[in-house]
């Protein structure tokens, strides 16, 4: 990783460039729900507290191909579907070609927000 010249660490992604997410992230909101293959473009990086997060928005293949689950979850929660952010050493550069995405394996507690 590049460090500036204060000696902290530089980001490696930059807004505009085009990431996937490493398979076996989970949703930081919802742990049970892997995000690996999701991938998207990157909007904003924050640096804090020696960490570094990418904003990205989601590109129109994972926002087909992500779980339902996923869609209902941030609806009811008031959270951004379309949108994410993890950690910089959460992601890979997309290099454009279309990987699995990575869907989830527990059907248990799945409808909870279902209300039943």
């Amino acid at each position: 990783m590049a460090h500036d010249k204060s000696g902290s660490a530089s980001p490696r992604i930059q807004p505009g460039d085009r990431v996937r997410v490493k398979y076996g992230v989970a949703d930081p909101d919802f742990p049970d729900i892997s995000l690996g293959g999701w991938a998207g473009t990157v909007t904003e990086v924050v640096k804090h507290e020696g960490q570094i997060n990418c904003v990205f928005w989601l590109n129109d293949r994972t926002l087909a191909c992500s779980h339902s689950i996923c869609r209902r979850r941030c609806g009811r929660d008031g959270l951004d579907f379309e949108t994410t952010g993890l950690g910089e050493e959460d992601l890979e550069i997309d290099d454009g070609i279309p990987v699995a995405i990575e869907q989830p394996t527990q059907s248990n507690d799945f409808d909870d927000d279902d209300g039943g």
